[in-house]
């Protein structure tokens, strides 16, 4: 059994950094750095008032001011199959996957984290979703993790799932 499940961690790391060496997912898509920016006092971080249903998103950066964690994403699609193979055609990207991820919009997006936001991430060893996950663990892992789907209320985070990409 464990031979399995480092087998499946093996693929999802081999596939991950495939496809970002390769380049196949927008041009606009910002790698997120895995680390938390602590903001220096006095500043503000401006935030979207969004509402959101189960957005998918990637995550550019996870920043923290005066005690409270705002995270930046980027919205992005999830493509698949023959979708995939089309878009990567129209661009002109070599097909090496049938699966990418589509920048949605031009600029990333600040969102304020809820002070008790639900997050659920896979496990790295067999990919299955794990709940009651801290901020500390969003961002120790945010540089592993390829999507996300977050709920937002008036531009405050309230939950964040991490979800299964090949």
């Amino acid at each position: 059994m464990k031979k399995q499940n480092l087998s499946i961690y093996l693929f999802l790391l081999f596939t991950i950094s495939l496809l970002t060496v390769l380049g196949c997912s927008s041009s606009n898509t910002k790698e997120p750095n895995g680390e938390s920016d602590t903001v220096t006092e006095g500043t503000k971080i401006e935030t979207s008032k969004e509402t959101l249903n189960k957005a998918s998103c990637e995550i550019v950066g996870i920043a923290e001011e005066n005690g409270k964690f705002y995270i930046t994403v980027d919205y992005v699609n999830i493509l698949s199959g023959k979708e995939a193979e089309d878009y990567c055609k129209k661009k002109n990207i070599p097909v090496y996957d049938t699966y990418i991820i589509e920048n949605e919009q031009k600029e990333p997006k600040t969102f304020l984290l809820a002070d008790k936001v639900e997050i659920t991430l896979l496990d790295p060893m067999d990919a299955k979703p794990v709940a009651g996950k801290s901020v500390a663990d969003l961002k120790e892992r945010a540089s592993l993790i390829n999507a996300i789907f977050i709920d937002a209320k008036d531009g405050v985070v309230t939950r964040i799932e991490q979800f299964f990409t090949p």
